[in-house]
C-alpha cells in the first residue's frame, strides 16, 4: 500500500465515505456523481473521493439540518374536528 505524501489528498472509497458520514452508499455515490465530492480514479479504476471533500460535505449537511430545525420557519396546520 502506497502512503500518500502530505501534498496529496487522502483518497477513500465511496463505501468508506458513506461510513464516515453515517449515511448509505447511495449518498456517497450521488454526491460524487453531482460533483459535491472531489473524485479520482485509483490504479484499479475504482472511484475514490478525497477525505477533505467528504468532511466538507458532512459539514454542509449538518449545517443544513441545523438551519431546518430552527423554530419559526415552518407553518403548522391545526384542524379542529370537535364541532
Amino acid at each position: 500500500m502506497r502512503i500518500p505524501s502530505p501534498s496529496e489528498p487522502e483518497l477513500i472509497s465511496l463505501r468508506e465515505a458513506a461510513t464516515r458520514a453515517g449515511r448509505s452508499y447511495s449518498w456517497a455515490w450521488s454526491k460524487a456523481a453531482v460533483g459535491r465530492l472531489e473524485k479520482r480514479q485509483d490504479a484499479a479504476g475504482r472511484t475514490m473521493v478525497t477525505a477533505r471533500s467528504v468532511a466538507a460535505a458532512i459539514a454542509r449537511d449538518s449545517a443544513q439540518r441545523r438551519s431546518r430545525t430552527q423554530p419559526g420557519g415552518h407553518l403548522r396546520l391545526i384542524i379542529d374536528n370537535t364541532k
